[in-house]
């Protein structure tokens, strides 16, 4: 779907009624192999003429910050909101934010369900700061679930084993 197809949300239209640039969230699973494809992603649209904000976990905003603080330096509108991720509700100590930092396996089950506890933090951030669409990680279907109630569109990406 062209950019310019999207439909203006009434956050995104300016007072004289002209059409702001469409205003989108990329939404990665937190480990580099799913945020580096989604950066990219976010980039080209930016390239375009979207506004575009990234949401990730705090370690893995901290690991894009810098390529995406270059983008922005050229004058793309491309930007993070980082997320802390609930790791201690989920039982998972350490400070791990990305799957790649993970000490062994069976810590795997605990990052799943502290990357679930993300979901109200992503419907919330959609209530405060609306958007124009949501582009999410197919392994993250909870991402999806707050866009229809607001009447987003959303679509699905899988980056990995785009080779």
């Amino acid at each position: 779907m062209p950019i310019s197809a999207m439909r203006p949300s009434p956050s995104s239209v300016a007072s004289s009624g002209d059409t702001a640039a469409p205003r989108m969230y990329f939404i990665p699973f937190p480990t580099p192999g799913h945020a580096l494809p989604m950066s990219d992603l976010a980039r080209l649209f930016a390239s375009r003429g979207a506004d575009t904000t990234l949401v990730l976990t705090r370690g893995n905003a901290a690991r894009l910050g810098g390529p995406v603080a270059r983008a922005a330096a050229t004058g793309l509108r491309i930007r993070i909101v980082a997320l802390t991720l609930p790791a201690e509700a989920a039982g998972l100590a350490g400070g791990h934010e990305s799957a790649d930092d993970l000490p062994n396996r069976e810590l795997a089950g605990p990052f799943a369900v502290a990357v679930d506890l993300l979901a109200p933090l992503f419907a919330d951030l959609l209530r405060r700061q609306p958007a124009d669409a949501i582009v999410f990680d197919g392994v993250l279907p909870w991402a999806a679930t707050a866009a229809p109630e607001l009447g987003i569109p959303r679509y699905a990406f899988t980056g990995t084993g785009c080779f």
